[in-house]
């Protein structure tokens, strides 16, 4: 799936954002539809998955290339960043198994790091992390995916920003659909 309808199908490559895999919805438009096409979206989504990690951390990036031969690479014109939307990869992979080995790589480079300390992005290719720190939504998707779940709320701050408060309930409605 292409993240919008035009600018992302190059002449030898697609731009892809792995934040869109959706995987908790594509399995219930599967359960609802009766339709293959979207177990089989499911199965490429994490295949390619597997093939995004990048640098030393392991993570994906935001916006990544694919290109016809199946090969992978950083997108041209994109930064080289793990930040604001691949933090959501892991939010995806959670709501649909919370168990799933393709959380693997964001526990391990979470886990260096204390919790309010924990960088809010990382440049894959440098290996450099962000000069200040996760919170609101960002930190619900790293507490979630590291199972420190008494952090979590539906509780949003006064001055908390659209993007933090929508990622901080989402987090919060998968850990409910969950439980």
């Amino acid at each position: 799936m292409l993240p919008g309808a035009q600018g992302f199908n190059k002449v030898s490559y697609v731009v892809l954002n792995p934040s869109y895999f959706l995987f908790q919805a594509w399995r219930e438009f599967g359960e609802h539809s009766h339709l293959q096409v979207w177990d089989k979206l499911i199965n490429d989504g994490f295949d390619l998955l597997g093939k995004l990690s990048f640098g030393k951390t392991g993570l994906p990036m935001d916006w990544v290339a694919l290109n016809a031969d199946g090969s992978v690479a950083p997108a041209v014109g994109y930064s080289n960043r793990f930040s604001y939307d691949a933090i959501r990869v892991p939010l995806n992979i959670w709501w649909y198994d919370p168990h799933s080995l393709a959380l693997v790589p964001f526990q391990r480079v979470w886990q260096g790091y204390s919790r309010m300390l924990t960088p809010a992005w990382f440049d894959v290719l440098a290996n450099a992390p962000a000069p200040y720190h996760l919170e609101g939504g960002l930190l619900a998707v790293r507490d979630l995916t590291l199972n420190e779940t008494g952090y979590l709320s539906d509780k949003l701050a006064a001055d908390q920003n659209y993007f933090s408060a929508s990622l901080q309930l989402l987090t919060w409605q998968a850990f409910q659909e969950k439980r």
